[in-house]
């Protein structure tokens, strides 16, 4: 296999591993909202859910999240941490073109 088809691979793979990282931050800004809406009203409440439940599910959750990303926020060439930016255009590590 050439460089010109690895680096397109490489490519992709990132756009989708890019992609997981997007898609898990909306019900992480829902779960935020909620618990500043919780915060703010102690008497709010999700009918059929109780309040702890619901908090022990946010926090499972973002838990999850984390440990989700930690996994998946990786270079797809060299497998390092790719940080905490959202569109890196290299590999700080092994130097890869991601974009």
């Amino acid at each position: 296999m050439d460089d010109h088809m690895k680096e397109k691979i490489i490519i992709e793979e990132f756009k989708i591993k890019k992609r997981r990282q997007i898609i898990l931050t909306v019900p992480m800004i829902i779960g935020m909202i909620v618990i500043v809406i919780m915060g703010e009203n102690p008497e709010f409440a999700i009918p059929g859910i109780p309040v702890m439940y619901l908090m022990f599910g946010i926090i499972g959750f973002y838990i999850f999240a984390i440990i989700f990303s930690l996994k998946n926020w990786r270079c797809p060439a060299c497998n390092k941490y790719l940080g905490k930016g959202m569109s890196p255009k290299f590999c700080q590590k092994c130097g890869v073109k991601l974009q």
